[in-house]
């Protein structure tokens, strides 16, 4: 009776021992910041050119943009969102940009302005150079173009996973 009752205190034990771990993980997972999804990085960054453009440019998100996009291709559209939306600001004159991010076969991110597009001799600048580097390192693509109401449009396309 007496090694029954060891073992039953000895299970015992490690029953609680394994609860104590969980609880732990499960305190440690509740403090640990959590990454906030894309979507949530995309409207900061739309929202945050709006000082220095004088007006919210225009957002639209389509698809599982969160649950499908790699970190890596989240990282370089953010940092290719950022480059779009600063040379709007130092170049185009805009008073309207359509900014959407598509999350379909592949990830699209197209920017729109209404300034004063590219010009007819357009040599692609640095930022616009890196832009389509970003692009290329994923395999995916890059076109800034005149968009059929004067402005610039810049689309910028890679493969959802990489």
């Amino acid at each position: 009776a007496r090694d029954d009752l060891d073992e039953r205190i000895t299970h015992a034990a490690a029953d609680l021992d394994e609860t104590i771990r969980e609880i732990r993980n499960t305190i440690f997972a509740l403090q640990a910041p959590r990454r906030q999804g894309l979507r949530v990085d995309i409207f900061a960054q739309v929202d945050s050119a709006r000082e220095s453009l004088g007006f919210i440019p225009e957002l639209r998100l389509d698809g599982p943009i969160d649950s499908v996009v790699s970190d890596k291709a989240a990282e370089q559209l953010l940092a290719v969102l950022q480059e779009a939306l600063s040379n709007v600001m130092q170049h185009a004159k805009a008073s309207h940009v359509d900014v959407l991010v598509e999350a379909g076969s592949d990830l699209l991110l197209r920017v729109v302005d209404d300034g004063v597009g590219l010009p007819s001799s357009y040599e692609p600048g640095r930022g616009l150079r890196n832009l389509e580097e970003r692009a290329a390192r994923l395999g995916g693509t890059f076109r800034a173009s005149r968009s059929p109401t004067g402005g610039t449009v810049i689309e910028w396309r890679v493969p959802i996973r990489n």
